[in-house]
């Protein structure tokens, strides 16, 4: 039977998977499929960088994900190359 959570439970499965502290450094990182990565790796990327308040760039080549994670840039930065 179905039952209601007070909340919706982080997933431990996927924080503990991937050294998600040591590749937010800011160094470039390459990985593949010897690294056990999920197909929706790309996906997981964006959304760690947007749950952090960073950006990420990332790429692929060949079948592996190039990745670098960046603090956001300041607001005020942002604002004035909008006008």
């Amino acid at each position: 039977m179905a039952r209601r959570l007070k909340e919706f439970p982080r997933s431990a499965a996927i924080a503990g998977k991937y050294p998600w502290e040591e590749w937010m450094n800011g160094d470039v990182w390459r990985v593949g499929p010897a690294d056990k990565i999920c197909l929706s790796f790309r996906t997981m990327l964006y959304m760690k960088a947007r749950d952090n308040g960073m950006r990420v760039k990332a790429s692929l080549k060949e079948e592996d994900v190039i990745f670098q994670f960046f603090k956001k840039k300041k607001e005020a930065a942002v604002k004035k190359r909008r006008r």
